[in-house]
């Protein structure tokens, strides 16, 4: 069965408007279908989590009804549903299944399904049904108390793919018929020049007669094929004219001449096959080159200016070759003159010299002619300008292989370069090291001046580097602000911590970024081979890791490889991948550090803390995994659970121990600034469980105010809105700025405890600490001291006007059970 017309006896126009439309037809209809199923798959996907997301929050609201069997409150929860478009009908059943409410869109209550009971959430449905049913238990601690049934119609969703599916078909129809138009021009174009061609060829054939030429209307391939013919036409006319005037010769002359127009056909033929652009012949025995006017335009000259259109083999060389390939031209015409191949044809590509002094590259295909006793004694030759082909092939590379922000090496060169030194390490026997380089503190530059000065800064640190190192020494931009090099032939250790320092001293001093000033560092891991590793990806690992560890040591500094570094990194690697399933295995813990009020030893307030029950390792410090949970992202959904677990905790204290009670949550900068997900979700959580935003404190540090964005002031600013008070904490350890307390609106100071340690009646540390609490107090703000170990600290804090103190004085951090107990003992006025 013939899918596609016979197009044997179609015009070239045809064929080509008929193949453009249908590449188009078929790339539309391709495009429409991926669209159109990816947006449903998309689409359906959202839906069905929105779906799971509303189960969670009518599953947790539905524990006080299920518990107390209030099928009015049930009902409530059921009839909210209705601004759920999508969701068709629901039921609330007890642990036996018994139905405890129902609610239907259309008014008639269904029976629930009867396979529900499972013991985890489940999503049932197709990707092509309309309809979606989710079955999930509703839990209380380890006991399921019930369960709750959704069922979903996607009919919607499905009308508004449809339609948008229509609208496309539409749209595609209209630009088949753009395409159309476009085509029909182009194949006229295309056409008309062959056609010319073809009809002059015609027309030469049938009357004989070689003064026709055809016009040439473009200067692309189409008019170098017009040139290319319309000089055969010469050639075999000023041949044909030549035998003409000799005709009353002796026939051996006339065959002579026969035999010389045939050869000269046969030269016109190959140069018409291999697309000529230049046409030249060289004769052996006189050593001269013969070129055509198109030789001399493609060097910008012509006959006149050079001297005629014959040129001596010296002449021709020193005028229109560039002097590196002089002697590979040469090497080539010997090798073709003593070749025994009959019909071979040479190709090279040179560099040749123009007449305004420019260099073009020229790819030269040549063939040898032989008399009758099968001497070589001609060369004929074309020449075609490759210069623009060159430098797309000469960008490529440079694109593939080197940075395009800072021009260094990219990772696939410095791999490449690294291969090759290896390899030279090994043959000379002299060691190299590789360097890693991050930069400290880019990515606060990046975000807060904007990726047009971080990228200035880029620039910036990749040549400080260079200045730092040999010529001979390899410097690579591995991405963002990752930075290798590869020292070289090292006959001298000593040299690799010196390189080391310079590059730190040059990356530490200011960058003018415009009007802008910027302050960076750098951490360098080193590693030496053979001394450290075997091969290219041990060599990289290890470096990778002395430089982690440099970061972790303070920053602004280098470290090298230690097998001891091999140890921490696999601790750490496991410590991240426990941690990706701690949460989901409940095995976090929160303890609550009181916060006392000095004047009267009342506890309002606690700060909570988040602990690490490792299953293995048993309670995990934070400050070695936090940090962890920072780097990987997980910090945003620990957090999560941390604000969530403390409001639980908070609404319990708050109806039986003081109707005001707070608690404090630290959020992380990174967690500050990556959380777009939960964030706004935690307002809504507070009103549905009937809390005012005055309930919880979030404790941020001066570091992230110094670097605040527009996303970071905006959260600022919803806190604000909602009734959250915000603590700043370590105040005093960082860049602390009377203007940042202003700007935002902070609620209360924490004195670190580096300030409250050694404090006594007439330390410099009681001095800063009753300027802050002064401070405070004039701004209207609150002061809370972390650290207190002894009445003394106690005593002085409380007499310097301190509202609150936190420490080991008063109690250690507790788990929420110990610490309800706790508040039932006042704390200790000592």
């Amino acid at each position: 069965m013939r899918i596609l017309p016979n197009l044997s006896n179609w015009s070239l126009s045809r064929k080509l408007v008929f193949l453009i439309m249908l590449s188009s037809t078929i790339c539309l209809l391709v495009s429409l279908t991926v669209l159109f199923g990816s947006s449903l798959r998309s689409s359906y996907k959202e839906t069905l989590q929105q779906l799971s997301s509303l189960s969670d929050i009518l599953a947790e609201n539905a524990q006080a009804a299920l518990i107390f069997e209030d099928r009015d409150e049930a009902r409530r929860l059921l009839d909210a549903l209705q601004q759920h478009r999508e969701i068709d009908a629901a039921w609330l059943l007890d642990a036996k299944g018994d139905p405890l409410a129902a609610w239907n869109r259309h008014g008639a209550v269904k029976t629930a399904p009867a396979d529900y009971r499972t013991d985890a959430k489940q999503i049932r449905s197709e990707f092509w049904s309309r309809n979606a049913e989710l079955y999930r238990p509703v839990m209380r601690g380890e006991d399921r108390i019930g369960y709750v049934l959704l069922h979903a119609d996607l009919t919607d969703n499905w009308n508004s793919h449809l339609a948008d599916l229509e609208t496309g078909l539409i749209v595609a129809a209209l630009s088949l018929l753009a395409v159309y138009f476009l085509a029909t021009r182009l194949q006229n174009v295309i056409s008309r020049p062959i056609r010319n061609v073809a009809d002059t060829a015609r027309t030469i054939a049938d009357n004989k007669s070689y003064e026709l030429r055809v016009p040439q209307h473009s200067n692309d391939e189409i008019g170098d094929l017009t040139l290319a013919f319309n000089h055969m036409l010469s050639e075999i006319q000023d041949r044909d004219e030549s035998l003409l005037r000799h005709q009353d010769r002796l026939e051996k002359e006339v065959v002579k001449r026969t035999e010389e127009l045939a050869r000269t056909n046969d030269e016109l033929a190959l140069a018409a096959k291999m697309s000529t652009l230049g046409y030249w012949e060289y004769d052996v025995l006189a050593r001269e080159f013969t070129f055509n006017d198109q030789y001399y335009s493609l060097h910008f000259t012509t006959a006149s200016e050079v001297g005629g259109y014959r040129l001596s083999y010296e002449d021709f060389a020193k005028r229109f070759i560039h002097h590196e390939d002089t002697q590979r031209i040469s090497d080539h015409i010997q090798f073709e003159l003593d070749s025994s191949e009959a019909d071979f044809v040479v190709e090279t590509e040179i560099r040749t010299l123009c007449a305004d002094g420019s260099m073009r590259w020229m790819r030269i295909r040549f063939k040898s002619q032989s008399d009758e006793h099968g001497r070589k004694y001609k060369l004929t030759g074309v020449s075609q300008d490759i210069t623009e082909k060159k430098r797309s092939e000469e960008t490529i590379w440079q694109q593939a292989n080197f940075d395009p922000l800072t021009g260094l090496p990219n990772r696939r060169m410095f791999q490449d370069r690294l291969e090759h030194e290896i390899k030279k390490s090994n043959r000379e026997g002299l060691p190299l090291a590789l360097m890693f380089i991050d930069l400290d503190k880019f990515k606060e530059v990046n975000d807060t001046l904007g990726h047009d000065k971080g990228d200035i800064l880029l620039v910036e640190a990749a040549q400080r580097i260079s200045g730092c190192v040999r010529e001979s020494d390899t410097v690579a931009r591995l991405g963002g602000d990752e930075f290798t090099v590869i020292l070289s032939e090292l006959d001298d250790a000593n040299s690799i911590e010196r390189i080391a320092q310079a590059i730190i001293q040059a990356l530490v001093a200011p960058f003018l970024l415009a009007e802008e000033v910027a302050f960076v560092s750098a951490s360098i891991g080193i590693t030496l081979y053979p001394n450290d590793a075997p091969n290219l990806e041990l060599l990289m690992s290890n470096a990778d890791q002395a430089m982690y560890a440099s970061k972790s040591a303070g920053r602004n500094r280098f470290s090298y490889f230690t097998p001891s570094m091999q140890a921490a990194a696999l601790n750490r690697m496991h410590l991240i991948n426990d941690l990706r399933d701690a949460l989901s295995r409940n095995q976090f813990r929160l303890h609550y550090h009181p916060i006392v009020e000095l004047s009267s030893g009342n506890i309002h307030k606690a700060e909570a803390l988040i602990r690490w029950d490792h299953p293995v390792r048993g309670l995990i410090n934070p400050a070695e995994f936090v940090a962890l949970a920072e780097e990987s992202g997980m910090i945003v959904e620990i957090g999560d659970w941390v604000f969530r677990e403390s409001v639980r905790q908070v609404l319990r204290l708050r109806e039986e121990h003081h109707p005001e009670f707070q608690i404090s949550v630290n959020k992380s900068p990174i967690q500050f600034r990556n959380d777009d997900r939960y964030f706004r979700d935690w307002l809504p959580h507070l009103q549905q469980l009937g809390l005012p935003g005055e309930c919880i404190t979030i404790e941020i540090t001066e570091g992230l105010l110094l670097d605040a964005t527009e996303s970071v002031q905006a959260k600022l600013l919803d806190l604000r809105d909602a009734g959250i008070q915000v603590a700043l904490d370590d105040f005093g350890t960082g860049y602390s700025s009377l203007s940042y307390l202003k700007k935002f609106d902070i609620d209360y100071i924490k004195i670190d405890r580096s300030f409250v340690r050694n404090l006594t009646a007439t330390s410099d540390d009681m001095v800063l600490c009753e300027a802050i609490i002064v401070m405070a107090h004039k701004l209207g703000l609150k002061v809370i001291a972390e650290g207190i170990e002894t009445a003394t600290q106690r005593h002085l804090l409380t007499a310097a006007g301190c509202d609150y103190g936190q420490g080991h004085f008063f109690s250690r951090p507790l788990p929420s059970h110990e610490f309800e107990s706790m508040l039932k003992n006042p704390i200790r006025q000592a």
